[in-house]
């Protein structure tokens, strides 16, 4: 999956024209987090966050190379999706949210079938929560082996 949204400037340019009729920015000024992250929020999607590459490219006598890798220019795409340590992070918060949308799936069902009635905070925190005992458990959230699959039959006419 390509994470170059940062990088598009056509992307950059469209979200930092007319912060109060944007409707990202409005999406974003109501998300319920600090302030500090939905300003952060909105100087990378602007790009002028200060890496380590913006840095040097200013004249300031710095190391641009990435402090996590030590391999690559910190660029705001490279230190946010393309590091070998960030994309790590990302493997993990890519099983949340595989979990969580699964977990959405189920909940979706047991209130169709079952008459559900939990919240969307307490949808959150089971999810974690479920995710969290697997990889306690140390269970194989892969599945179950090619082998083990039992496989669909017709049923039997009568």
């Amino acid at each position: 999956m390509s994470m170059n949204i940062i990088e598009d400037k056509s992307f950059s340019m469209h979200v930092a024209s007319g912060s109060d009729a944007n409707p990202v920015w409005k999406k974003l000024w109501k998300l319920h987090i600090q302030t500090k992250i939905k300003i952060f929020l909105w100087w990378a999607c602007v790009d002028i966050l200060l890496t380590n590459s913006k840095l040097s490219q200013r004249h300031i006598p710095v190391n641009d190379i990435c402090v996590h890798c030590s391999s690559h220019g910190e660029t705001l795409n490279h230190v946010h999706f393309h590091c070998p340590f960030v994309r790590q992070v990302w493997q993990e918060e890519l099983e949340v949210v595989a979990v969580l949308l699964w977990y959405i799936w189920f909940r979706r069902n047991q209130k169709q079938h079952e008459d559900y009635t939990g919240t969307p905070p307490s949808l959150v925190a089971e999810a974690s929560s479920y995710l969290q005992t697997c990889k306690a458990a140390n269970l194989d959230l892969t599945g179950t082996q090619p082998n083990q699959l039992e496989r669909w039959r017709p049923p039997t006419e009568r």
